[in-house]
């Protein structure tokens, strides 16, 4: 479900689209073609994102149209997970190429680039990505959450490398590293931030403000002996 800037409330469900006017539920034409709607996302001028299971991604527009987004040629995804917005960019989560950011959504939907990353170079299929209260993006997949500094998702949506991530299981306290959400929500945030991934035992809550990056080990030099004499020990910082 989502609010749209009218008041107009929209529920996706497994024969497309419907919107909720006061207490009036009615279908969105042609809206039943998409199949299953999984996701939604409020876009500029009332338009609205929607990732469904089989058809991919689309946007409805302030006119109630419904367009396909891919690029000219290339990539087009069919299971879309999770959708979320930041800025002009639609970072999708899919079953087949891993998070894929999307934009810029101000443009044509056919005219859009996708550029997509697959956790560990591999994993593809990502259930959702949200991002919590310090900046950091926050992945679910089925062999753990992964987790990446929110400015090399940024530099990775302009054309630069992949963001580096750091993989999360039972060794963190999970009780299953297998995350879902085909057939429920595949995040949620409390009042207080934490962020919640349902996973195949129960759900696993992130307390943004307890959790810290691994600090890069320190390597240090000893003094050498030769012929009797010691040299001066050297500190080596990490990058």
């Amino acid at each position: 479900e989502i609010r749209l800037a009218d008041g107009t409330r929209v529920f996706g469900g497994d024969d497309g689209l419907h919107t909720l006017a006061g207490v009036t539920l009615s279908p969105v034409p042609g809206s039943a073609a998409l199949g299953q709607v999984r996701a939604l996302a409020a876009l500029d001028g009332g338009a609205l994102a929607i990732g469904t299971r089989v058809r991919g991604l689309w946007v409805m527009n302030h006119a109630r149209e419904l367009l396909a987004v891919g690029q000219r040629g290339g990539l087009l995804v069919d299971n879309v997970r999770h959708v979320r917005r930041d800025g002009d960019t639609l970072w999708v989560s899919t079953e087949e190429e891993g998070l894929c950011a999307v934009g810029p959504m101000s443009g044509a939907p056919t005219d859009v680039v996708w550029r997509c990353l697959r956790p560990a170079g591999t994993v593809r299929g990502v259930h959702a990505s949200e991002v919590d209260e310090l900046g950091r993006i926050w992945l679910a997949s089925n062999v753990g959450l992964w987790v990446g500094r929110g400015e090399a998702f940024a530099a990775f949506a302009r054309g630069g490398p992949a963001p580096e991530l750091l993989q999360l299981g039972t060794e963190a306290g999970m009780a299953s590293a297998e995350a879902n959400g085909a057939m429920c929500g595949t995040v949620a945030r409390d009042r207080a931030g934490t962020l919640w991934f349902p996973t195949q035992d129960g759900v696993v809550g992130i307390e943004p403000a307890r959790f810290r990056f691994p600090e890069a080990p320190q390597v240090r030099l000893e003094a050498a002996r030769s012929d009797g004499h010691e040299g001066s020990p050297v500190a080596l910082e990490p990058d």
